[in-house]
Formats: C-alpha cells, sequence, structure tokens
C-alpha cells in the first residue's frame, strides 16, 4: 500500500500500472500437492516461471516438460500458474478492501532471488512502450540469519531510479522541474578539496542558485566539457589556492567569460 500511495502521488491511475503478487512459500506447497516433492526440481520451474513471459508459449512449456517429467504434469503447472485468480492471497484481498484494484495474483511471479520467504510483489508498466518492472520486493524471514545469529523477518522493496522515470515520462506525469539542470557546477580539483567543494555548494544554495559537484577526481577539462553539453550554465573549479585565498573564478560556458572575486560577488549569472 505505501509503495502504491508512491505511484498515486506522482499522479498515476490505476489504469497507468499493475500490482503483480504472489507467494513464494504457497507455490511450494502447491507444487508439492501435485507430487513434486524435489526442492530442486521445484527451484528449478520457479526460475523458468519467473521468465516465462520472455518466452514463445512452446518454447516454455518443452522446458517445463523436461522438468515435470510428463505433458499432462506440465499442463497442469500450466493451467495453475496462468489462473490469475486471487482466491485466498490474503494481499491480494487487503489491497482490493483498501480500494486498490490494479492488483492481480501472478503465480508465474518468482523475483527470482532464494532469500525470499513469503509475498513477493512487482508493479509493472501497462504502457504498450514500457511494459517493464518498475518496483519489485517481498518478504525475507530468514536473511539476517547471515549477518549475525538472530532471525529477524522482514518485507523490502526497491525502486528503480531510471525506470520510474520512464514510467513517468510515458505517462506524461513528469514535474516540469524534476529534470532541472543546475545553474552552477561546483569541481574539486582532487579530494582535499571535497569538504569545501560541499560547503561552496551550500552557499551558492543559499544565495538562490541551483547548484551541484563533482569531486570525482577526473580531468577537469572532460568534467567541464561534459558540464557544457548537458547545459550547466557555469563552473567554479576549486584547488588550494582558491580555498586559502576564498577567491574564485566562476567561467560561463555559454558566452565564455570569467569572473573572479570572493564567491558571494560572482553568483551572477547573465
Amino acid at each position: 500500500a505505501l509503495a502504491y500511495q508512491v505511484f498515486k502521488n506522482f499522479g498515476a491511475t490505476d489504469d497507468m500500472f499493475t500490482i503483480h503478487v504472489n507467494n513464494r512459500a504457497t507455490m511450494q506447497l502447491a507444487y508439492q500437492s501435485l507430487g513434486i516433492e524435489d526442492a530442486e526440481t521445484i527451484t528449478t520451474i520457479t526460475r523458468l516461471n519467473d521468465r516465462k513471459d520472455k518466452m514463445e508459449a512452446d518454447e516454455y512449456l518443452t522446458k517445463l516438460t523436461e522438468i515435470a517429467g510428463s505433458p499432462e504434469l506440465a499442463e497442469t503447472i500450466k493451467t495453475m500458474i496462468e489462473t490469475t485468480d486471487g482466491g485466498d492471497n490474503q494481499v491480494v484481498t487487503g489491497l482490493k478492501e483498501l480500494g486498490i484494484e490494479n492488483v492481480i495474483l501472478d503465480r508465474s511471479l518468482a523475483r527470482g532471488f532464494d532469500y525470499y520467504t513469503g509475498t513477493i510483489f512487482e508493479f509493472k508498466d501497462n504502457h504498450p512502450e514500457n511494459t517493464r518492472t518498475i518496483l519489485g520486493g517481498g518478504r525475507y524471514d530468514n536473511l539476517t540469519e547471515m549477518f549475525g545469529n538472530e532471525k529477524v523477518s522482514g518485507i523490502g522493496f526497491g525502486l528503480g531510479d531510471v525506470r520510474m522515470l520512464n514510467f513517468l515520462g510515458s505517462h506524461d506525469l513528469l514535474p516540469d522541474n524534476l529534470l532541472q539542470t543546475p545553474d552552477i557546477l561546483v569541481i574539486a580539483m582532487d579530494e582535499q578539496q571535497n569538504i569545501d567543494v560541499l560547503k561552496i555548494a551550500q552557499t551558492i544554495r543559499d544565495n538562490g542558485k541551483n547548484v551541484s559537484t563533482n569531486t570525482s577526481n577526473k580531468r577537469v577539462g572532460e568534467i567541464i566539457g561534459r558540464a557544457s553539453d548537458v547545459g550547466i550554465s557555469a563552473v567554479i573549479v576549486v584547488g588550494e589556492d582558491e580555498v586559502t585565498s576564498q577567491v574564485f573564478t566562476l567561467k560561463n560556458l555559454k558566452t565564455g567569460e570569467e569572473k573572479t572575486g570572493p564567491l558571494t560577488d560572482i553568483l551572477v549569472i547573465d
């Protein structure tokens, strides 16, 4: 529900995306009810089902038959996987009770990672040109045991920033100022100036400018060239001399003009 609200806050409507839900523990019981007891076989089927939408139907059924050992069992599994009725899935039922209708039970969903032990979910874009997973996560009961003695259950999800931008762009939901280009880029000559660069950037922000920083230790010329390419208006290069004297040079990347002086004196960009 929290992840759903993130999408709604961007202005997304339910027809723009679908929430796919499954449960790893429930699926294991389902396979066992079909007589599949071997854990490795269940894992192999699970991983195949996770790639089902990326395969041709005949290829999927052929591979499933090889794993299951008989065409009849493969057909039974395929039918079970393709049934989207939520049944008694508590997450699907609960979301619908909250008024979230764009949710389906997707029994092919596996999320690829073996540490998931219960509910798993993905948010998928419905736009025909961007049918990709934007967000995904699930429940894990034993993951923390890898880093200590105590088992602590939890649930988490990851949101892809690029995929979210693609989703917002596909549905014309990008805010006008989301991708605003900085007015000024402040560049550190080397790592000794990193903290000073951050302080200078804050001063520039306090003077009403949109600012970014670069502390990558790449060649200054390369950084400035990239800044010009993306439309940044001006740069300030900070080295040991600038930090000592508190005198800086602002270079206007559009006109080539330079201004030198105390920081507050050079922050006017034509």
